[in-house]
């Protein structure tokens, strides 16, 4: 979850956008498990995005994630990035 500066009903269109090392990919408004209310977005990663990013030598290192906004006015903005922790999965592969 990121708080946002906004009201839900002020964006038109979000872009959350997760980097790692050379891994980049995004989630947008319309995609699975990505919910805008009041002042927070919400992103719930799939599987296969969780193993897209590596917990490192160590078991634990961390992503950048950075969500932008065009609002319903026209203007163009962003969050500052924030850095969230990848922790180490024992059981690598997609579980059914």
């Amino acid at each position: 979850m990121i708080d946002i500066p906004y009201a839900a009903s002020e964006i038109d269109k979000a872009w959350i956008t997760f980097s790692q090392g050379g891994e980049v990919f995004s989630k947008t408004l319309e995609d699975d498990g990505v919910e805008l209310s009041s002042n927070t977005i919400t992103v719930r990663l799939s599987q296969e995005d969780t193993l897209k990013l590596d917990a490192g030598r160590s078991g634990q290192s961390f992503v950048k994630v950075q969500a932008r906004f065009l609002l319903i006015d026209g203007s163009a903005t962003g969050t500052n990035t924030l850095l969230l922790p990848v922790m180490k999965v024992e059981k690598g592969g997609v579980i059914k």
